[in-house]
């Protein structure tokens, strides 16, 4: 009967939780979490805007899953709405980690122009992004599988290019996260490997080559992004440490 009535409590309690209006939660977000015009309950909701550590998510919207919350976590179907990007999947905040379940993305090409805009270029081609599993703590990943597909990727800028897809395949062994690339083109090879370590160190690097099937101005394009080798491929390199993850809550 004390476990029944224990039982009883924690489930009455829950459902207080998850019935209460959204807006009174978003009175409880940290700083770097801000979100605007909350509609609808803790359980069910929507925020028109929401953005963690400066990053603009656009529209969200989830459904808790009260259940989670009796096994000690967080945990949520949840859906991103906005211009260049869309998403679902599930969510949840574990006692020492995050976690992400069966999430599909679809962005355009704007998501990549900050990056192209580093290497003078432009890039068109629609991202795709199936995640089986990701899960990361305040140290660095925990758990990574999925694949990332670069559709129909096409050089715009210097000169006109198609790359074919580009596909990233996300995995984790023991404390590190690898992501490795490949693209379809003939036009031109793109082979690259990045590492994700603990810490939130990073370590990557691309490997672009000519073909036979490259234009000339591509070619003579390239030693302008790196020093070629004697058959005229470029390797770039980037290390750094990924700061804004490092400081999670």
């Amino acid at each position: 009967m004390i476990k029944l009535a224990i039982l009883g409590i924690v489930a009455f309690i829950v459902s207080l939780i998850v019935t209460a209006p959204a807006h009174l939660a978003g009175e409880y977000l940290p700083p770097h979490i801000q979100a605007s015009n909350l509609q609808g309950t803790v359980w069910q909701g929507q925020a028109s805007q929401l953005r963690i550590r400066g990053f603009y998510l656009g529209q969200v919207d989830w459904e808790l899953r009260p259940h989670a919350l009796l096994l000690g976590r967080i945990q949520a179907d949840v859906s991103i709405d906005r211009v260049d990007l869309q998403a679902h999947g599930n969510i949840a905040r574990g006692l020492s980690a995050y976690h992400v379940f069966d999430a599909h993305l679809e962005g355009a090409e704007q998501l990549l122009a900050p990056i192209a805009s580093n290497y003078g270029v432009t890039v068109d081609g629609p991202i795709e992004a199936d995640i089986d599993k990701l899960a990361f703590n305040d140290a660095g990943p925990q758990a990574a599988d999925g694949l990332i597909v670069w559709r129909d990727a096409r050089l715009v800028n210097p000169s006109a290019l198609s790359l074919g897809d580009v596909n990233i395949n996300l995995a984790q062994e023991d404390d590190v996260a690898t992501a490795q690339l490949r693209n379809t083109g003939e036009a031109l090879n793109l082979n690259g490997d990045a590492q994700l370590r603990p810490g939130w160190a990073y370590d990557a690097r691309l490997q672009i080559a000519p073909t036979p099937a490259t234009p000339k101005q591509v070619r003579d394009t390239l030693p302008f992004l790196g020093q070629p080798d004697a058959r005229g491929k470029v390797t770039l390199t980037r290390q750094g440490t990924l700061a804004a993850l490092a400081s999670l809550p």
